[in-house]
Formats: C-alpha cells, sequence, structure tokens
C-alpha cells in the first residue's frame, strides 16, 4: 500500500500508474528509471512541444510520463483545459533539469509559457529556476508575515488559510492584518558561500550560509533551505494563487539535525512574482503551527 501511496505523490494519479504499475515492484522499478530519463533528455523545446501536444490530446508515451491534462473546473464537464507537470515532485526535477540553462533562454520560456493560462504550472517550473539560480549569487528579500483569520465558530471544522500580505485584500478584516504585518518586515541579504546539492535523504551535515537544493531525485516538499544567523529559512517557489503549504515531512526531514536553531526560529518563505495573492492552508498538525510563514516577491524580469 506504501508503495502506492507513493507512486501517486511522486508519479502521478492516473490508475494505469498507481494500479497497474505500483501494485508490481519491477514494472514500477522500470517506469521510475524511464521517467527519470525522459526528465534527464528533455529540452526546452520538446517542453514546449509536450505542452502543446497535451493540450490538443494529442499525447505521446513521454507526455503521459510528464504532463497531466486535467479540467479547470473540475465539476465543470465544458471547462477549459489545464497543462501542468503531473506531479509537483515531477515538476520540481523539471525545474532542477533547467536549473542550468543560461539566463535569457530561461526568462523567454518563462514568458512563454506564463502567457497562456492552461500552461500557467509549467511557467512555474522556469520561474522557479531563474529565482534559484538568483539565490545562489545573493539572496536579498524583503519578507513579510502572512496574515489569517481566526477559525469561524460556525465551521469548527474549517482551518483557517494563510494569505500572503503584498497586495490589497478585499476581506476588511484581513487587510487590517495585512496593513499591520507591513511594519513587521524583515531584509534579508545573504551571500552563500557556496551551494550544494542534497539527496532524499539529506545533507551529511548542514552548516551555515550553504544554500541547499535538491538534486534530480527531489524533495518535493522543500525547494531550497539556508541556515543564517539564529534562523533557517525554507524556500517554497510558487506562481500559483493556492499552495498546499507546509507539510509534515519537512519536520521529519530536519529533525535528525540536532544542531539547527530551534523550530520557532524557522521561517517558512513562498516566494512568489509580484501582483500575486497566495492563500495557503494552516497545517493540520499541531506541531507545524509554530513555523512562522512568510512570503516575499521576486521579480525574475529584472
Amino acid at each position: 500500500m506504501a508503495r502506492i501511496h507513493n507512486a501517486f505523490d511522486t508519479l502521478g494519479s492516473t490508475p494505469r500508474i498507481c494500479i497497474d504499475i505500483a501494485c508490481h515492484p519491477q514494472r514500477l522499478k522500470k517506469y521510475e528509471s524511464e521517467v527519470k530519463r525522459e526528465i534527464s533528455n528533455i529540452t526546452s523545446d520538446l517542453l514546449k512541444k509536450l505542452t502543446a501536444d497535451s493540450a490538443s490530446l494529442s499525447m505521446d508515451s513521454i507526455s503521459h510520463k510528464i504532463c497531466l491534462v486535467r479540467r479547470k473546473n473540475p465539476d465543470k464537464v465544458r471547462s477549459g483545459s489545464i497543462v501542468a507537470p503531473i506531479t509537483p515532485h515531477i515538476q520540481s526535477r523539471l525545474a532542477n533539469q533547467f536549473r542550468n540553462m543560461e539566463r535569457a533562454e530561461q526568462l523567454r520560456l518563462y514568458k512563454f509559457f506564463a502567457k497562456v493560462p492552461e500552461s500557467r504550472r509549467t511557467a512555474g517550473v522556469f520561474y522557479e529556476a531563474l529565482a534559484q539560480q538568483r539565490f545562489q549569487e545573493r539572496i536579498s528579500l524583503s519578507i513579510i508575515p502572512m496574515v489569517k483569520l481566526d477559525r469561524q465558530p460556525t465551521r469548527k471544522s474549517a482551518i483557517p488559510r494563510w494569505y500572503s500580505s503584498h497586495i490589497l485584500l478585499t476581506n476588511p478584516k484581513l487587510e487590517a492584518l495585512r496593513l499591520k504585518t507591513l511594519h513587521l518586515t524583515i531584509e534579508i541579504n545573504i551571500s552563500p558561500s557556496r551551494t550544494e546539492e542534497f539527496t532524499d535523504d539529506g545533507p551529511n551535515h548542514i552548516a551555515q550560509d550553504v544554500l541547499y537544493l535538491p538534486e534530480a531525485t527531489n524533495h518535493e516538499s522543500l525547494d531550497s533551505f539556508i541556515w543564517h544567523g539564529e534562523h533557517l529559512y525554507l524556500f517554497q517557489f510558487s506562481i500559483s494563487e493556492v499552495h498546499d503549504g507546509v507539510k509534515a515531512r519537512v519536520l521529519t526531514f530536519f529533525n535528525r539535525y540536532p544542531n539547527l536553531p530551534q523550530e520557532s526560529n524557522w521561517r517558512f518563505v513562498f516566494i512568489i512574482p509580484p501582483n500575486l495573492m497566495l492563500k495557503s492552508p494552516q497545517p493540520r498538525a499541531e506541531d507545524l503551527r509554530g513555523i512562522g510563514l512568510f512570503s516575499a516577491v521576486v521579480d525574475v524580469h529584472q
């Protein structure tokens, strides 16, 4: 059962993957190798073709492994289609694949996919690659606490959502909170001593002022992190209006490093483009709620 859940999270939610392949260890291992090979061989032109083919539903075997076509509104049969990487895991691996591309090419592809609403998730691959490349040289950010309302008494089961604080919020109570948080902006200016990639198991040791990025095998709950001074900064890149937020596996990942700052000094920072209002659910796990949620705007066009 764990094997099927892992396949669902990392490779895709299609019946073929979760039933036909995940139930057979040898087939799953072969499929994972095929996905890894296809991603390592992909080029920017091939990704554009994959997206175009998927949008027209003329998907080949490579498209099935990397892309997913879904309705923009799942409740409406005639809703427009959206083409996106099949899982966040695949999206992060694609971002890693394009991380070392020339900046001009990354920017060209980001602009290309950002113009098409159906391909916005694909544009996120290049937004992350551009921002990560910048972070390797310098991390200069103004991070602002996110805001949320208290749980409504009439909806006891509802978990309040966090909202980024960079643009006007239409809810008057949220807007009042947002205006207050603007005075709590934190300026970060870090020049990483080096960049180090880590596998799913994590680095052997975490040192201060080293920017850690996942290898191609990827840790889909975390795009990068750095320990600076008394704080651990966890970065998540998004151009979407909604994000899943902090996941429980983040604690599991960092618990093996006793030298790190305590969780009250962790700062989970969403990196977003200008003019975006991002929403993220409050973690259900109580032990995750002590982690401060922030957002920062990075304009990759500059």
